[in-house]
């Protein structure tokens, strides 16, 4: 918890930093750094939603598998492979992977062109399979 708040302040004053030029002749800076926040805060308990559904979601297959140890050792060759990631590719992959997000919904979550998305997607899967394969060798 509270290496979230660590990163959530973090990235407010990085927000700040990158665009101290638009917010400092403003006269309610208080007001844009409060909704800079707001909007940092929802996207951390977005994600860490999505994280915790990965998790549970990958907990309840390996309870109701029938093919016990290959089910589990897959699902731990799976996780470890995700956690090995970068965060942004992790999130774009399971975005569209899992969430079942279109390039275009995925691009408006990141806040980024779909463009820019289908070639994070292509980078985050590629990042993906060279993990696990490394993991399965």
């Amino acid at each position: 918890m509270r290496s979230d708040i660590d990163d959530i302040v973090a990235e407010v004053f990085i927000i700040a930093w990158r665009k101290r030029e638009l917010i400092l002749p403003m006269p309610d800076q208080i007001i844009w750094l409060y909704a800079t926040a707001k909007r940092v805060i929802a996207n951390k308990v977005r994600w860490n939603g999505r994280i915790d559904r990965f998790h549970h979601a990958q907990a309840a297959s390996i309870v109701e598998s029938t093919d016990g140890e290959s089910e589990n050792a897959t699902s731990l060759l799976v996780h470890s492979a995700l956690r090995q990631m970068r965060a942004q590719d992790r999130e774009v992959l399971l975005l569209v992977e899992w969430d079942g997000c279109t390039i275009s919904q995925a691009a408006i979550i990141l806040g980024i062109s779909p463009s820019a998305t289908g070639k994070r997607i292509a980078v985050a899967r590629h990042a993906f399979t060279e993990k696990y394969q490394k993991l399965h060798l």
